[in-house]
């Protein structure tokens, strides 16, 4: 019985701990102040040149990543460019609703109009007044996928992608562009499964306890 009971106690802290990191892509832009030469700034978050699709807010944002699905070059039909100089400047992002974000990936290019350094915001207000900084990053090439980390997750609705250089070019390119949502933040209740857990271990423990108490004599009791 002792062994039971001891199960009970790490399946419920299991079922308290286990959160899925999710893919989620933005549900559309708010700002892009870069402008557009050629493609779509849709493209840069509709799975448009993708080799591998994956579900927004359903698929597991560490599993889909390793399997490092690649972006086929840049062009008017799958990606998006920015007017020439290069303009350099942000474009924000609205993700529907609001979120913990941890990280993002980025589907950079193979050619110099690629981001060499951005800096990400998360904000809860579309002006972005008191938006996180959530730090600077140098994008890798030539693989088409890297993955940022935030210095520490953010909550918000609205990500600002502050583009400072490219590789030399004169467009600002970009493929693809999507977010891990973490854990889910504030007092929320449990899912169902996490629930049912929960009462079944309490009531394990219940009759545990009873069962201990009825074997202790009764001086100590």
């Amino acid at each position: 019985m002792q062994r039971i009971c001891c199960s009970v106690v790490a399946l419920i802290v299991i079922a308290g701990q286990a959160e899925a990191g999710f893919i989620v892509a933005p549900v559309g832009v708010t700002a892009n102040t870069m402008g557009t030469n050629t493609g779509s700034i849709l493209n840069t978050f509709n799975q448009t040149g993708l080799s591998a699709g994956y579900t927004s807010g359903s698929t597991d944002f560490d599993t889909y990543v390793a399997s490092n699905p690649t972006h086929a070059n840049l062009n008017a039909f799958n990606g998006w460019s920015g007017l020439a100089g290069p303009v350099l400047g942000y474009i924000d992002y609205d993700l529907g609703s609001s979120m913990t974000l941890e990280s993002l990936a980025l589907w950079n290019q193979f050619n110099t109009n690629s981001i060499t350094s951005l800096t990400v915001f998360v904000s809860s207000n579309i002006g972005f007044v008191g938006a996180t900084n959530v730090g600077t990053f140098n994008p890798l090439g030539p693989n088409p996928i890297t993955v940022q980390t935030f210095a520490t997750p953010a909550v918000g609705q609205y990500v600002r992608l502050q583009v400072n250089a490219i590789n030399g070019g004169t467009f600002v390119n970009l493929a693809e562009i999507a977010f891990e949502q973490g854990a889910v933040t504030g007092a929320l209740l449990p899912e169902p499964t996490s629930l049912a857990i929960f009462g079944v271990g309490a009531g394990i423990l219940g009759l545990c306890g009873v069962r201990r108490r009825k074997q202790l004599p009764a001086s100590v009791v």
